[in-house]
């Protein structure tokens, strides 16, 4: 058998990297999609770009001591672990961290909700509302906030417009911040 006609396993194909088509294509799903798959998602884009972000601030390390880093059930294996050792390396403030467990926390509630759910319900708002990161990003109308704010359709639900925001930009950012050794993600309230 090829190589390239390897039967591979459904955990494998989770860990392959989209193309820059698929990209844009996955980037559409969030905006056109139903809520439940627009917040696991968004989520997952920011989930895999901080893993990204955090495996670049690592020294170089083998396929397989990554793999028992990042694969469960590594210490790093869960989005959870990742918001929490992104900000002990000093990749981001509190805005940044509090914004990403507003994002875990929601695709939390959409992927192990067992009845139907949308972005328009008062649990779904409550937590969106502690986002701050956007609120910080508007106050000053930087470059890629308003990139994909432009970019973004509206949705048929506000909440679920800024979750795409919020997820776009932050999958973007931590991407950047992945490739540039010495930047974090910091706010002008968190700069000394």
């Amino acid at each position: 058998m090829a190589e390239s006609e390897k039967i591979r396993s459904l955990r494998e194909i989770t860990r392959l990297s989209p193309t820059s088509e698929e990209v844009d294509t996955l980037l559409t799903e969030i905006d056109t999609h139903n809520h439940r798959a627009a917040a696991v998602l968004g989520a997952a884009f920011v989930e895999d770009a901080l893993e990204y972000a955090i495996r670049h601030r690592f020294r170089p390390l083998s396929k397989s001591a990554l793999e028992k880093l990042f694969e469960y059930p590594g210490p790093l294996s869960s989005f959870d672990a990742k918001i929490r050792i992104g900000f002990a390396l000093g990749l981001y403030g509190e805005i940044v961290r509090n914004d990403l467990n507003v994002i875990r926390n929601i695709r939390n509630g959409f992927a192990h909700a067992k009845k139907p759910i949308s972005f328009d319900i008062p649990e779904v708002i409550r937590e969106m509302k502690k986002s701050m990161y956007l609120r910080w990003k508007d106050e000053n109308k930087l470059g890629t906030y308003m990139q994909i704010v432009s970019t973004t359709p509206k949705a048929d639900s506000l909440y679920r417009y800024w979750y795409a925001i919020l997820t776009k930009l932050l999958a973007h950012e931590l991407f950047v911040l992945g490739k540039t050794a010495d930047m974090r993600l910091s706010t002008v309230s968190e700069m000394p």
